[in-house]
């Protein structure tokens, strides 16, 4: 296992903004078990008002078979070891180790998905496809890898790819 492993989950453009029913984090809030920011409508609202495209969603298999597809290409171009990988409607789970920072990784996984779904005319060439930034978690024990093994393979739901 090439170390550092991280954890990294990033979200599709507008499915989970600030003030959501479901909570949120941002720079204050982000730190793993801390409260997330709690419902707020009128927060939702105001980021609503200021999206710049409609929220981006991976409802086809062939949108989330080119994240998919995406992601292992780049991983394996840049001898990163993709150790598991989930890719959902609204989110993707990414468990990789590389001896990459973690920004970089996140980076890149994001701009080459985007890429494919552009190349592919899944996507416009000007919609934001990805939320801002993402979680990125580094995980500095075996048991922690295999936790975010199992919980990106089979803590998600059925397979959508």
């Amino acid at each position: 296992m090439v170390e550092p492993v991280y954890f990294l989950t990033f979200r599709t453009y507008g499915t989970w903004l600030h003030g959501d029913p479901r909570g949120s984090v941002d720079r204050e809030h982000r730190d793993f078990g801390e409260p997330r920011i709690e419902r707020d409508d009128g927060l939702l609202r105001r980021r609503r008002a200021v999206m710049k495209n409609a929220p981006f969603v991976l409802d086809t298999a062939a949108k989330r078979q080119a994240v998919d597809t995406s992601i292992r290409r780049t991983c394996g171009l840049r001898q990163w070891d993709l150790l598991a990988l989930n890719v959902r409607s609204n989110h993707v789970h990414v468990v990789v180790g590389a001896e990459s920072p973690e920004e970089k990784v996140l980076a890149d996984l994001k701009a080459w998905a985007t890429r494919a779904l552009r190349d592919a005319g899944l996507a416009d060439q000007s919609a934001d496809v990805w939320s801002h930034h993402g979680s990125t978690r580094v995980l500095t024990t075996d048991s922690a890898v295999a936790g975010a093994i199992l919980y990106t393979l089979f803590e998600q739901g059925p397979p959508l790819v």
